[in-house]
């Protein structure tokens, strides 16, 4: 008889790269089977299975409702999504519960207390230090996470310096880092025009190229790189690959400058051959809130897999990789330090690193989470 894992987020699961990753590894351990439920994007309720993987994407009723009072609504849909969870669960009865987010932490501990099951909990950031929460909903992440932190198993997150703050904050447990990275089987060589940032754009030879890659908000320092490259002393180009609210300015400024590129959203498998074609990786997060502070973001990592080097934000786990590794340059994120690290690289040009990037892979990533498994379920 296998034993069962069981992934719970209040995301759309089918669209969450982490998770995903995650599942599918652990689907290739024979012994293991894996369920999955999250709160579908569309609010319908799906239910899929392919090969050793069964996904419960479902619907909150409770969405419907109109209240005058915010709080309240989230309030009903917190409780109608725990219910469903603690529901399907009995069902599934887990050997392994692993919940991948706060929201679904509480429910989770119940269930873990009635199918007298293993729990993890994988934080994909400082859960109650994010940017733009409110005070409320930062204390009352901070609650749950208090209150569940004992029936938690085993702790996992993206980054040291997040594993060590809830470490100091609640308490030892057994913890593992699972880094946000590529998975380097899908990352293959292509050559053509569609692949080549240099001649979409039509970008000389003697130029370099800098690229900034992922959501286009505020706290990304896409607002300082805008400015900087607009200025007439900057002799490169910037590409702009991803989308957000800022998109509309991106392209303002693409539109009146001719060093200021716009590319559209490309799925995550096709991120690192595409950005192979640029010199350096702009990794900028703005010292917006202590999760932000202490990120060690995906981007990065699509950096470090297409051999760019890397400008990356003077804040602890990126400045502390950059410089480990010696695969960029750390940058100050104001106009002159950014300025004078562009010219740097104008200047002495931007050679492809050539680190050993075992390590760091997901394949990597994949054992170690495998491992963990098969310690728990002994």
């Amino acid at each position: 008889m296998k034993n069962k894992a069981l992934h719970i987020s209040h995301t759309d699961i089918r669209y969450d790269p982490r998770i995903l990753k995650e599942i599918s590894s652990l689907s290739e351990i024979e012994f293991i089977e894996i369920f999955t439920i999250g709160i579908s994007n569309s609010n319908k309720y799906e239910k899929n299975k392919t090969n050793n993987i069964t996904k419960f994407s479902i619907k909150l009723l409770s969405r419907k409702f109109r209240f005058p009072f915010k709080s309240i609504l989230y309030t009903l849909n917190l409780f109608e999504f725990g219910l469903k969870i603690i529901l399907i669960g009995i069902k599934i009865k887990p050997d392994v519960i692993h919940c991948h987010d706060t929201l679904a932490l509480m429910p989770a501990v119940l269930l873990k207390s009635i199918v007298k099951s293993k729990l993890i909990y994988d934080a994909h950031e400082l859960e109650s230090q994010t940017n733009m929460q409110t005070f409320l909903l930062s204390k009352s992440t901070l609650l749950i996470e208090k209150m569940c932190w004992k029936y938690i198993d085993v702790f996992i997150s993206v980054s040291d310096s997040i594993i060590n703050w809830y470490i100091k904050k609640f308490g030892v447990k057994k913890k593992e880092l699972i880094l946000n990275t590529p998975i380097t089987r899908n990352i293959i060589s292509k050559k053509g025009k569609e692949n080549d940032l240099r001649k979409i754009f039509k970008i000389k030879k003697d130029k370099i190229i800098f690229i900034y890659v992922g959501d286009f908000c505020e706290g990304r320092g896409i607002n300082l790189t805008l400015d900087v490259f607009s200025n007439k002393e900057i002799n490169s180009d910037v590409v702009f690959l991803g989308d957000g609210v800022l998109k509309n300015k991106i392209l303002s400024y693409s539109a009146n400058y001719k060093n200021i590129h716009f590319h559209p959203l490309v799925p995550h498998h096709e991120v690192v051959n595409l950005i192979k074609s640029s010199d350096v990786g702009i990794c900028f997060i703005e010292n917006v809130s202590l999760s932000d502070y202490f990120c060690l973001p995906n981007k990065l990592f699509e950096y470090l897999f297409a051999g760019l080097n890397i400008l990356g934000s003077n804040i602890p786990e990126i400045a502390k990789f950059i410089t480990t590794n010696k695969v960029g340059t750390v940058c100050d994120l104001n106009p002159n330090d950014f300025k004078n690290k562009i010219k740097y690289y104008e200047k002495n040009g931007a050679k492809k690193h050539n680190i050993d990037l075992n390590a760091f892979s997901w394949q990597s990533q994949s054992k170690k989470i495998k491992k963990l498994y098969k310690e728990l379920l002994n």
